[in-house]
């Protein structure tokens, strides 16, 4: 049977929570709060480990520009010219970039992007 208009599918709402669910709920939320420096080390510890695999840096990397900047893509604003985020990449060079050009060569890969 389908809905008449204006009519809710849960018209009770949900139930209630007694202080005792509340009291649990909150403990839990600390719990998690509590824990969230070790989880953003170990996603750091991953997207900066060169020898993981690309997908598991790009993910974890994404995960942590999400919660930094929102999952939704940022919108300049055309009335203000300076309204931007500027995102800075850092590569430090290790034994496994031999062969992969020299930071010149990348300086000028990323300036050709721009």
């Amino acid at each position: 049977m389908p809905w008449q208009k204006n009519q809710s599918g849960n018209p009770k709402g949900r139930k209630k929570m007694t202080e005792e669910e509340k009291q649990k709920k909150e403990k839990f939320t600390q719990m998690l709060k509590a824990s969230v420096p070790e989880a953003l080390k170990i996603l750091l510890e991953i997207m900066c480990n060169v020898n993981a695999l690309n997908r598991d840096r790009i993910s974890c990397a994404r995960v942590i520009l999400e919660r930094a900047y929102g999952s939704t893509p940022l919108l300049l604003n055309a009335e203000k010219e300076d309204d931007f985020v500027e995102i800075r990449i850092i590569r430090e060079r290790n034994e496994s970039d031999e062969g992969y050009g020299s930071d010149a060569e990348w300086n000028e890969a990323i300036n050709e992007m721009e």
